[in-house]
């Protein structure tokens, strides 16, 4: 391989690493406004059940509702923590192939062809973390249904139920 080559490749193999971390950027900038968008509603939510309160009765079905869009962002933030963890570990996979050398071929065989490119988690369909990425999420199982959901989440986005 010439020089230029060399350089190339190099300049090619940065601006990969650049295009990650803007995009690591974009998905922690995306996952910050989501959590903040989460906090207003959850205090306008409970400005609301005040209200309600004061006026002598709690509108179940209109709380129901309210909790519900709160819900809805929590499940963006779990989506988008997921597809985070997924890109991580996707370019520490390719961080590592690259970083082993190819072997070489042993005398008189003929080389093998590459093995076929592994595709990453689709963004739009995150897989379901299991129970160690959940813990490592901060991740609870709903004492209603069972299903995850955050820790930090007062109440569970499938059923609505409190936490305890």
């Amino acid at each position: 391989m010439g020089f230029f080559d060399k350089i190339k490749e190099q300049a090619s193999e940065l601006g990969a690493q650049l295009d990650g971390a803007l995009k690591g950027t974009k998905s922690a900038a995306q996952l910050s406004s989501l959590s903040k968008q989460r906090e207003e509603m959850a205090r306008q939510l409970g400005n609301f059940l005040l209200d309600q309160f004061r006026a002598g009765g709690i509108d179940e079905a209109a709380l129901r509702a309210e909790a519900e869009r709160v819900f809805e962002v929590e499940r963006q933030i779990i989506a988008l923590r997921q597809q985070i963890e997924a890109e991580k570990q996707a370019a520490a996979a390719a961080r590592a192939a690259a970083a082993q050398p190819p072997a070489p071929p042993a005398a008189g065989a003929r080389a093998a062809a590459p093995p076929p490119p592994t595709e990453a988690p689709a963004a739009s369909h995150p897989a379901p973390p299991g129970p160690q990425a959940a813990a490592a999420e901060g991740m609870v199982a709903c004492a209603g249904c069972g299903k995850e959901m955050p820790a930090d989440a007062a109440f569970c986005p499938e059923c609505g139920t409190r936490r305890q």
